[in-house]
């Protein structure tokens, strides 16, 4: 090596091989969003089954859901629905960050049947009815039938929108 001669800069970073095998899994992280909870769709039965995602919290999210309603925890032995789930077993789920309590929170993917859960939106829908109707007549929630109510003259409309 003659005076004028630089030696090699080392290399910074990943190895030039690994740079280049290099996947993003997910594009649209760079803009900003991050899609965790991206499944396989074609691996879950939406003819039969509605989905979601809950948090198991301190508060116990999933027992509620499991066990107090219809909903039962999605499981996928061989990785099939979400390869990168955390590492919980067969239960499709991510690791979401951390409770209160320090301890880590998971997002779980549950499912209850189809029926179920049209059973469940309509007696949704006929309560909000009830109260709109209640609404209309000038009834507020909670206030008793005492007569007391105020209409106006020209009547009480509502829309959706």
């Amino acid at each position: 090596m003659n005076d004028f001669e630089q030696p090699e800069a080392p290399k910074r970073g990943r190895p030039a091989k690994v740079q280049a095998e290099r996947r993003r899994r997910n594009s649209d992280s760079l803009g900003g969003r991050r899609r965790r909870l991206m499944v396989d769709e074609t691996k879950l039965d939406r003819e039969n089954y509605v989905y979601r995602f809950a948090n198991d919290d301190e508060r116990g999210r999933i027992h509620q859901l499991t066990v107090q309603d219809d909903w039962e925890v999605v499981t996928d032995r061989e990785a099939a629905i979400k390869q990168d789930t955390a590492g919980d077993g067969s239960t499709v789920s991510i690791l979401a960050g951390t409770q209160g309590n320090g301890a880590a929170l998971k997002t779980v993917l549950l499912r209850k049947p189809k029926a179920y859960a049209d059973e469940d939106y309509a007696a949704r829908q006929r309560r909000i009815d009830e109260t709109e109707a209640g609404l209309r007549r000038g009834q507020t929630p909670g206030s008793s039938d005492d007569g007391q109510m105020y209409v106006p003259q020209e009547g009480i409309r509502m829309t959706r929108g």
